[in-house]
This record gives C-alpha cells, structure tokens and sequence, in this order.
C-alpha cells in the first residue's frame, strides 16, 4: 500500500503544481527503486534546523535597510486600509515613476562597436534618491539618465545590481524626490487580486502609460538563464519599456517589479513580475549596497511551492518540490530526481522558493552547499552536497 500511496501524491501533486508556461514537467514513476547516481549520501531521519536567513517585517515600510525618508521628499498619503480607485491609486503614485534612459555600445565596443540607447521604467523606494529597477535595463550601460514625472533630466549612478535575480538599484543626487512608493508585502497577494502597472511601453514617448489587470498567478516558476525564478504572473499589458516598472495592488502598494524581458513570450495576457520582498530581502542601506554586484548561482532545477493542505494530507515533509532537472547541472550530478522534495539547503530548512533563492544569493560560483531532500518513493531523506555553478554559463 505504500507504493499506491506514493503513486497517488505524485500524480496528485504533478496535476495540482504546474509549472509556467516556458517550462516542462517531469515526474518519475514513483515505484522506482534505481538509486541515485551521484547521492553519496546516508539515510537519515534527522532535518538541519536554523532561523530563517532573512527575517522579514512584519509590517509595510517598517524594518526596512534602505534609508529613510529626507526632509523636503514628496510622501504619499494613502490609507493604505482602503481599497483605491484606479485614478486615486496612479494621480499619488505617477510622480514616483521614472524613466530610465541608457546608452550602450554594441558591437565591438569602443573602436568597432556602436552606441545604443534605450530606455525602461524605475521607481523611488526611498527619498534619498534611491531607485529600483531591472538589472537588464542598465546592464552595459555607459551613461543612465534618470527622467522624472516633469521631463527634468537627471544623472543616475548604478549602484547595486542583482543579475540572477535582474534586479538593479540606481540612484540620484541634488534633488527633490518628487514621490516615494508605499511598499507592500507580495507574500501576501490573492490570486485574482487586482494590479497597476505604470510604466513606459515601447519610447519614453509613452512615459507614465497606465494598463489594469489581476494577479493570474502566484509563484511561477521561470527559466531564466540556467536557473529558475519565481514570478508573479499578470495580465496586464506589460512591453519594452516597460522593464523595472512598479506593479501595484489595488491600496497603492508596490507588489512586484514587472519584467518585460520575461514577458516577450509572444503570448497574449501573460506577463511576469518579480515579486517585491524579493529586492527588499536584498538590498541594505546605500553605503552596504555600493558597488556589490554580485554573480548569480544556479542549481539547474525548477521547483514549486508544495500547498499546506496538500503537504499535510499525504504526509509529506515541509519543503518544495523539485519539478525540473537540467541535465549536466550541479542537480542532476548530485542524484537529485524530478519529484524530490527539497526540506534543507545550506543548513535552513526551505519553506519557500522564493526563500530558496534568497539562500542561493549568499553564495559563489563553486560553493560547495549541503542539501537534504525526501524522496516519496523510497519513504525516506537523503543528504548530500553539491557544487554550485554560475547561471551566466
């Protein structure tokens, strides 16, 4: 009966957590008893335990590392226990959005290559100046112009870029914030929930272009590069340009960081944006974020959130599940299988893949990093140890 057992919460968990669009599913029958290749591992009943790496606040805007608010910066004044009507929600938050304008060279560079300019969507999180956006809108660049709500041009410095995560921090001088987002906590988003993306689709010609949708879904899981991200899937319209843009609930608090990058998928109605506590989870004050670039790390697999009800009715240990391995990637030479519930990385118990790489940006590019994993096919957890690779390969 336990092999029924198990084969009933694959076929049950396969059919319930699906992956996104852009990736496969792969659930091993699980009656097979082959070992793992490379899991030179022993049996062991006993999980790893520590406090969370990043312990979260609580409350919007408070316990945040970035710095706070300067005389003379224009605040919101939102009572943000209210739903807002969509012109209420972008006539307090326009003037927080800014474009971002770059010049790149392409090409050869300096002798053969040619200047490229382009532009995306950032947006103020604190009043000194500091900007959030997507890595990939400044990635490369030469010079950034910020461009505020009143066409005043601006100097910007990058400061802080996140690559595995294609999030960026850019940030302005001598000069009065026209406006400052409320931020929000996007581990707390409904399903069906509406948003606002503001933002400059296609030229900064359309700079401050609203559209309107709802969150499609929570959690989707992205190839991105090697690795894979989780993502708030929208349907709301989001373009070139519209990269680094804020999306917002509908109480005017910032729930994600939309990426037009990943959403080029020639598909209709689908859009992703990057989840907002996965920056702030990141980034410190201005002075610990200078010049920290870091190089992403890549696992090579594809995981989901496994739901509590599910996890508690087939008796299953608290974890993700492994969806997706790559073949050749630091995953697969380590034994681990399509179907593995991944409970411990680094000595933290994972609770979620949003968590799991939070504990990846700690990391470099050969670490060698301990897992424990359960396999419900063999009713029993594995221990091991794999090497980490860059996800720029």
């Amino acid at each position: 009966m336990e092999f029924n057992k198990s084969k009933k919460w694959a076929l049950m968990i396969g059919s319930i957590l699906t992956l996104s669009i852009l990736s496969s599913c792969m659930i091993p029958s699980p009656g097979r008893e082959e070992k793992p290749p490379s899991i030179n591992i022993k049996n062991t009943q006993t999980l790893v335990t520590k406090a969370p790496l990043v312990q979260k606040s609580d409350k919007v805007g408070q316990g945040n590392t970035v710095p706070a608010a300067s005389q003379g910066a224009v605040q919101n004044d939102l009572n943000i226990d209210r739903i807002l009507s969509i012109p209420d929600l972008v006539e307090a938050n326009a003037p927080a959005v800014v474009t971002v304008a770059v010049r790149k060279i392409t090409g050869g560079g300096l002798l053969g290559g040619q200047y490229q300019e382009g532009v995306g969507t950032g947006f103020f999180i604190d009043a000194n100046g500091i900007i959030a956006t997507n890595n990939h809108v400044v990635e490369g660049a030469r010079n950034v112009t910020i461009i505020l709500h009143d066409s005043t041009q601006v100097p910007g410095e990058v400061i802080w870029t996140d690559r595995g995560n294609d999030l960026a921090i850019v940030k302005v001088e001598n000069i009065r914030v026209p406006g400052v987002v409320t931020i929000g906590d996007s581990d707390n988003i409904r399903v069906g929930e509406g948003v606002i993306a503001i933002g400059n689709p296609m030229s900064a010609d359309f700079a401050g272009t609203v559209t309107h949708g709802i969150v499609s879904a929570k959690n989707r899981s992205v190839p991105v590069g090697r690795g894979f991200y989780e993502y708030i899937q929208i349907d709301a319209a989001i373009n070139g340009g519209n990269s680094g843009g804020p999306l917002f609930n509908m109480k005017g608090e910032v729930i994600g960081i939309n990426s037009a990058k990943i959403a080029q998928t020639g598909i209709e109605g689908i859009a992703f944006s990057i989840p907002i506590n996965v920056l702030m989870d990141k980034i410190g004050t201005e002075s610990e974020t200078k010049d920290q670039t870091n190089e992403p790390v890549s696992i090579g697999v594809a995981v989901q959130d496994i739901p509590e009800e599910l996890r508690v009715q087939y008796d299953v240990p608290q974890g993700i599940m492994i969806m997706e391995v790559v073949k050749g990637s630091p995953a697969d030479k380590a034994g681990l299988l399509p179907g593995d519930i991944l409970t411990t990385f680094g000595g933290e118990e994972i609770k979620s893949t949003v968590q799991l790489n939070t504990i990846k940006s700690g990391y470099k590019p050969g670490s060698e990093v301990e897992f424990i994993i359960y396999r419900d096919s063999d009713r029993a957890f594995y221990e091991g140890t794999l090497v980490l690779e860059s996800a720029r390969r």
